[in-house]
């Protein structure tokens, strides 16, 4: 006797069934749950189609896709939502990528929500070529918050009651205003100075 991967005992001298169908759609759905499951959006772009064959809930999510599970999922539908200044860029970034054989790419990108709102992406995938069919296979991270703490972040920092600098090897790399206003330095003095 030998022990399945499900831990129960089979019967060394009893053929292996040849049908993986359950199987594979058992793990198939294991593979949709975990997918489901992820806080990133993923996908399969069939580019020959422009179709988006396989998409997680969170990809659902973000696109606004009332069924998530109604396949194939149309490019026309999603690049709409992409932000005006940001569709040509993202078109250019994919079309290069097939063209010069590179096999990875990425790129940040606005998303118009429904609602009005709108979220930075950031996007990484691969090309996936087999025969003369090529598809991209992708995650897509919502980086919304990451952007505005930056932008906070610059803004007090500009903006701080204190005079602030920051110095990298012996030289000022930062001064905001009021440091300026209290050292009597230009910035164009200060900066890059010893």
């Amino acid at each position: 006797m030998r022990i399945q991967s499900n831990f129960k005992m089979k019967d060394k001298n009893k053929q292996p069934s040849h049908n993986p169908g359950p199987m594979k759609h058992g793990v198939f759905c294991d593979i949709q749950r975990l997918a489901n499951r992820s806080l990133d959006a993923i996908y399969h772009y069939s580019v020959d189609q422009r179709q988006f064959f396989f998409c997680n809930q969170r990809f659902a999510e973000l696109f606004g896709l009332e069924d998530p599970n109604r396949r194939p999922v149309l490019a026309e539908q999603l690049l709409k939502r992409i932000h005006s200044q940001d569709r040509e860029k993202l078109l250019n970034v994919f079309e290069g990528r097939l063209a010069d054989s590179t096999d990875k790419g990425e790129m940040q990108y606005r998303l118009r929500r429904q609602n009005g709102d709108t979220r930075w992406l950031h996007d990484r995938w691969i090309v996936v070529r087999k025969g003369d069919s090529l598809a991209i296979e992708g995650f897509i991270r919502d980086i919304t918050d990451e952007k505005l703490a930056v932008v906070t972040f610059l803004d007090s920092k500009q903006n701080a009651p204190i005079g602030t600098f920051i110095v990298q090897d012996d030289k000022f790399k930062y001064v905001n205003t009021v440091f300026i206003r209290i050292i009597g330095y230009t910035k164009d003095e200060l900066l890059d100075s010893n």
